[in-house]
């Protein structure tokens, strides 16, 4: 993801940099993995403004996205699909991919709302889940971030809401407590929204567009 030209797709090759500016590791895996981390931290000190809101940009489009974007290898794209499918299958994909979106929203301010809801009431499981979905997102922002790698976090935002909605079942905290946690995960949810398009737009306006030239 740090690579110089990773952009606004979160991640790229890094084997065109090494062929342009050092032909000899080109085909040598090992020795491409020994100098990547090196070239990454180049690559941060040289634009590290781009990449802070790069991974910014990279951890909140990918949540926000993972269900639609997974569309892609279940029935969006034509080789998921068996060739008498793909005339149905298309157009599905691109149809529930608004609603995918607004669900994952959905679900966000939901979880952000049991979060604060379990630091009221202490509960260690759910906070804990709530830990492990942030860490699980920031690890993927800083290095690389694919819809796929997100999909652990939203089945971990469903297992929260489960949880609350069992422990709340069980004992009410009243009405007042619990619409303001509601108010405060949507608003939350629309921040992480914001954040996200504000980000990925400034990305794509300030990423650069790399040629090499091989002789």
């Amino acid at each position: 993801a740090c690579a110089p030209g990773a952009g606004s797709s979160y991640w790229t090759f890094a084997q065109t940099y090494f062929a342009a500016v050092e032909p000899d590791t080109a085909e040598d895996w090992e020795q491409m993995k020994r100098r990547a981390g090196g070239l990454a931290v180049r690559e941060i000190l040289r634009r590290p403004r781009f990449h802070a809101v790069r991974m910014v940009a990279a951890g909140t489009t990918s949540l926000l996205r993972t269900d639609a974007d997974g569309l892609f290898t279940s029935i969006g794209s034509e080789e998921a699909l068996p060739a008498p499918y793909v005339a149905r299958g298309l157009p599905l994909a691109l149809a529930m991919k608004p609603w995918l979106r607004a669900g994952t929203v959905a679900l966000m301010a939901l979880t952000g709302g049991a979060l604060l809801l379990a630091l009221r009431r202490r509960d260690a499981a759910v906070l804990l889940l709530g830990a492990t979905m942030a860490l699980k997102v920031g690890i993927h922002a800083v290095t690389a971030a694919q819809y796929r790698y997100f999909e652990a976090v939203t089945a971990l935002a469903l297992l929260v809401a489960a949880l609350t909605a069992d422990a709340l079942a069980a004992r009410w905290p009243g009405s007042r407590t619990v619409l303001t946690a509601a108010l405060a995960g949507a608003v939350a949810a629309a921040l992480l929204v914001a954040v996200a398009q504000a980000t990925e737009g400034w990305v794509v306006r300030n990423e650069e567009q790399l040629t090499y030239r091989f002789t």
